[in-house]
């Protein structure tokens, strides 16, 4: 459910250690990222929006994800109550076994034990992010809507990242243009052009 959460969502590491509860809301199929765990000179810590009050940002989950944390929370709640007082209740989504945060270092050492046991080309966990954007950008989703969902600074930060993963954009654009203006141009063969005499003053357009 972890991986899954990461590459439906396309947050950081960081992010995604940082999530709780307070923060899904599977009705509304949304999460709100307010948090992250981030590694410090004393170890890992959780950190509530590390860079400004405005840097909180909610994504809208696809139904699949919705349907596995749902699943998640239910084992999540029979773990919690096996553990009894050695629950560490930090309210977060995705915890140890006894409820504490994860290490970061600790989950990308698991990515990578998955990657290798799935027998699937070596990627990074930062590459499911990167997967995230490169596949919505090449379907033709809005930049906007991509840079919102990574959490960019700027849209042009993200064109400029991810430019070379759309290469045949220009083209279609091209296209798509002339077929909005002048309509589709194999609706009508030569035959069909009209073939009447003009009058005197007439423009084509």
């Amino acid at each position: 459910m972890m991986w899954l959460s990461a590459a439906s969502t396309g947050v950081r590491r960081s992010e995604l250690l940082g999530v709780r509860w307070a923060d899904v809301d599977l009705v509304a199929a949304t999460v709100t990222i307010r948090q992250t765990v981030v590694e410090g000179e004393h170890g890992h810590r959780p950190e509530e929006d590390q860079k400004t009050t405005t840097s909180a940002r909610t994504i809208h989950l696809a139904r699949r994800t919705v349907e596995v944390l749902r699943a998640h929370r239910e084992s999540q709640a029979e773990l919690r109550r096996g553990a009894g007082v050695a629950w560490e209740d930090r309210g977060l989504v995705f915890t140890q076994p006894n409820g504490a945060w994860w290490h970061p270092d600790s989950v990308s050492s698991a990515f990578r034990r998955a990657v290798k046991a799935a027998g699937v080309p070596v990627i990074r966990l930062q590459d499911v992010r990167h997967t995230h954007a490169s596949l919505l950008l090449k379907a033709g989703i809005n930049s906007k809507v991509v840079s919102e969902r990574l959490g960019h600074r700027s849209v042009a930060f993200t064109l400029d990242t991810y430019a070379h993963v759309m290469p045949g954009m220009q083209p279609d654009a091209a296209e798509l243009f002339m077929k909005l203006v002048l309509g589709d141009a194999t609706a009508e063969g030569p035959d069909d052009a009209d073939d009447s005499p003009k009058e005197e003053g007439d423009v084509p357009v």
